[in-house]
């Protein structure tokens, strides 16, 4: 609940960046933000809607301005869409964190691992750079935190075996 919770915070945000990014024709900056979108949108969950974060992404990192036109009109609708429909659960509490990080629940630590064991197999250091930075803004917990670091720390050294078979011998990922 903690990441959603995030996520239907920074929904605003995030939207008024990409679509200024879009109308100020900054591809660089409109695929980075799109990338970490992409990234959020996974952890909690919207697999469908990450995919197409991602078709907008590999548009950008290829120059494709044409199918980022045709596609982020509809996209961003989508994205902001997530606002009403999450609205019900955060409606009464104020969407930022205040104090202490929040701590990643079980369900939603498992979706990290997952996003994690994706961009290893696939040899992504970008998207497992951007994981382990966006899961600064919370707590892990206590249970997971050494397997958390020699992940981390086998990413910093580009080692995907490892990243695979910790989470193979550990989490059965």
């Amino acid at each position: 609940m903690p990441v959603l919770k995030m996520f239907y915070g920074s929904i605003d945000g995030n939207h008024d960046l990409i679509n200024g990014y879009y109308n100020d024709n900054d591809i660089e900056n409109y695929t980075i933000k799109v990338h970490a979108l992409k990234n959020s949108a996974r952890i909690v969950g919207a697999d469908l809607f990450a995919d197409k974060a991602q078709d907008l992404e590999n548009a950008g990192k290829e120059g494709n301005e044409d199918f980022i036109r045709e596609h982020n009109g509809a996209f961003l609708e989508e994205y902001i869409g997530f606002k009403e429909l999450l609205a019900g659960l955060f409606e009464n509490e104020d969407a930022a964190c205040v104090g202490d990080k929040p701590t990643v629940g079980p369900s939603l630590m498992t979706n990290v691992y997952e996003e994690i064991k994706r961009a290893a197999d696939g040899m992504d250091c970008d998207t497992l750079e951007s994981i382990f930075e966006e899961m600064k803004e919370y707590a892990i917990p206590e249970e997971e935190k050494e397997l958390y670091a020699r992940l981390e720390d086998a990413t910093g050294r580009y080692d995907y075996d490892l990243i695979l078979n910790l989470l193979s011998e550990e989490k059965g990922i």
